[in-house]
């Protein structure tokens, strides 16, 4: 079977995402400092997860600058290049799989603690687990790939997995770390 596709469909996109993800980038450089400026005594373990998630997002960045250099700069006098994906797209897949495995175990630490139960963060991690074991898979797939249009069509199944399980991670997290901390908040605990 021959595969064909067009780079425009994916090179907006990507752009589009390099400029929001540098201003987001921006703001957790901000959010770090003000962290490591303001909570000295934290445990050491919270400081490595907050350096591990600024150093990997600094990886992120890099690479999916990368990306856009070889889609929009490189390929010009070499289309052939559109027809897999950069490796610095594969590379930002791996990172953003690691930042938010991080950031969710962050999160589902402190539902245990809001909670007081296992049962729903252990929901929550399992769920966040498919998530990072699915898209291991797929960023193996990515870097064994030979066109980007078989790529899309083969792992159309696993790619939704892995955004349908990091949203619905995300959705419970956020819910559930709503409902116990108003729930605390009804029991006098302070703001």
């Amino acid at each position: 079977m021959v595969y064909t596709t067009n780079a425009s469909t994916y090179m907006g996109p990507v752009e589009i995402g390099l400029f929001v993800a540098m201003v987001l980038f921006g703001c957790s450089i901000v959010q770090g400092y003000l962290y490591f400026s303001t909570f000295r005594k934290d445990p050491l373990v919270f400081k490595a997860m907050v350096a591990a998630t600024l150093a990997l997002e600094s990886a992120y960045i890099i690479s999916v600058a990368s990306c856009v250099w070889t889609m929009t700069i490189s390929s010009v006098n070499d289309p052939s290049l559109l027809l897999v994906y950069p490796i610095g797209a594969e590379l930002g897949l791996v990172f953003t799989i690691f930042i938010s495995g991080i950031t969710e175990t962050f999160f589902i630490y402190r539902l245990v603690k809001f909670s007081k139960t296992l049962a729903f963060p252990a929901l929550c991690g399992t769920i966040s687990f498919l998530t990072v074991i699915s898209g291991m898979i797929v960023a193996g797939e990515a870097f064994r790939m030979t066109s980007v249009a078989e790529f899309q069509t083969t792992q159309f199944r696993l790619i939704n997995l892995l955004l349908v399980s990091d949203s619905a991670c995300a959705l419970l997290i956020t819910t559930g770390m709503v409902y116990h901390l108003r729930k605390s908040r009804s029991r006098g605990l302070p703001r």
